[in-house]
């Protein structure tokens, strides 16, 4: 993880803010080991697809899930685009609620714009590792970094709530 006095950018398993760090979740009554877990079973609860959200309610590493996820049957990029990032939303959000160490750093990091600084995803990261330096300047991201942006869309939720109170 970098955190400069703008962003903070992960990726990588040990990393909090990935999907693929290990903190049980509990979620409708179900245990996942991580959010990425959690994020497929949604995925496949929203194609209907009851036997491939089974296997990822059994599997039991985050790479497994997220192969699992990638076979869900009934698929259609057409609703999936409208659906993932609430999913994401929900996964994100499940952590927050449940993860100390992840509440922890985004409420110390709340001013700042979270970002999945992965090199190989352009669509929940930037496309570029944390130590490339166009990392450290959003408008030569290469990616959508919908990650990142779930979380600050939690953050700023939160925010708006703590003003209400």
């Amino acid at each position: 993880m970098k955190i400069t006095d703008k962003l903070v950018l992960f990726f990588g398993n040990d990393d909090v803010c990935s999907n693929f760090y290990l903190c049980p979740l509990d979620f409708e009554g179900h245990t996942f080991h991580c959010s990425e877990q959690l994020f497929m079973y949604l995925k496949a609860k929203t194609f209907k697809d009851w036997d491939t959200m089974e296997e990822i309610l059994n599997c039991s590493t985050p790479r497994e899930a997220k192969a699992l996820g990638r076979k869900v049957k009934n698929y259609d990029d057409k609703v999936w685009d409208k659906q993932r990032d609430k999913c994401m939303f929900t996964a994100v959000t499940t952590k927050y609620v449940q993860c100390d160490e992840f509440r922890n750093l985004i409420i110390e990091n709340k001013d700042k714009t979270f970002a999945e600084a992965s090199p190989y995803d352009s669509i929940w990261g930037i496309k570029l590792s944390q130590d490339d330096p166009r990392a450290l300047d959003p408008t030569q991201w290469r990616g959508e970094n919908r990650l990142g942006k779930c979380i600050n869309k939690l953050i700023s939720s939160l925010q708006q709530a703590w003003i209400k109170k």
